[in-house]
């Protein structure tokens, strides 16, 4: 779902999935957008495809606008992952790295 309503639309990069032994990740088209920056995420947020984002809310997909990464960071550490790692130095696309918990070894 974050990917389809982040990603960048001006490009036909696709969304990049890869799956290790220790962690999975996903790379996406389309860097920091609007007023969020390394240093204010994931305080702040804006979305690049408003409509995207407001029809993902209406159908149900989003509960909260800015919620989404602490969410997912409660339930990945509750699963025994460990927090998600947000990569920002692609400038054009977002990575995400999530570890593979020890007990699914």
């Amino acid at each position: 779902m974050n990917s389809i309503m982040h990603r960048d639309y001006e490009t036909n990069a696709p969304v990049l999935f890869y799956e290790y032994d220790d962690r999975i990740e996903v790379q996406n088209p389309g860097g920091l957008y609007g007023k969020v920056s390394p240093a204010n995420f994931p305080n702040v947020g804006d979305y690049r495809n408003p409509f995207i984002a407001e029809a993902m809310k209406v159908l149900g997909y989003v509960n909260r606008f800015s919620r989404g990464v602490y969410r997912v960071q409660k339930e990945l550490t509750e699963n025994g992952n460990g927090e998600a790692f947000f990569d920002f130095s692609l400038i054009t696309a977002f990575r995400v790295t999530e570890k593979v918990s020890e007990k699914y070894f």
